[in-house]
C-alpha cells in the first residue's frame, strides 16, 4: 500500500504516547484492523492499481486505523464497525467517486501518474 504505508504505525504510535494504551489492547487492535483489511481484501480490494488509490489504499488502511483505535479503546463491536465504515464511506462517496464522477485534484493526480 504505497499511499497508506504510514497510516498504522502512526495511529499505533498515537495509542501509545497520547492514550497510555497497554500493549494488550494495542493487540486487540490490531486484530480488529487486520479483520477490516481482511474484509476488503476478499469482498473488493486493496491495491490501489485495482480499485483506485483513495478507496483501496487510503480509504482501507484508515478503516482499519479506525476499528483499530475503536478496539483499543474498549468500545463495543457495533462501534468498531461503524468507526471502519463511517471512514471507508468517506473515502468511497466524498473524496474520490469514480463511479459518479465526483473526483477531486489528489485522486486526478494519482490517476494520470497510473496512466504514464
Amino acid at each position: 500500500m504505497r499511499g497508506a504505508a504510514g497510516v498504522i504505525p502512526v495511529v499505533l504510535m498515537i495509542m501509545q504516547e497520547h492514550f497510555h494504551l497497554d500493549i494488550a489492547a494495542q493487540r486487540s487492535g490490531l486484530i480488529a484492523a487486520a479483520a477490516i483489511g481482511f474484509i476488503a481484501k476478499n469482498n473488493a480490494g486493496i491495491a490501489g492499481a485495482e480499485v483506485g488509490w483513495c478507496q483501496g489504499e487510503i480509504g482501507v488502511a484508515t478503516a482499519m486505523a479506525a476499528a483499530m483505535l475503536a478496539q483499543s479503546k474498549g468500545y463495543s463491536v457495533k462501534v468498531v464497525e461503524n468507526a471502519a465504515e463511517i471512514v471507508l464511506e468517506h473515502q468511497l462517496g466524498l473524496t474520490c467517486d469514480t463511479v459518479g464522477g465526483y473526483v477531486q485534484i489528489p485522486c486526478i493526480a494519482n490517476a494520470t501518474q497510473l496512466e504514464q
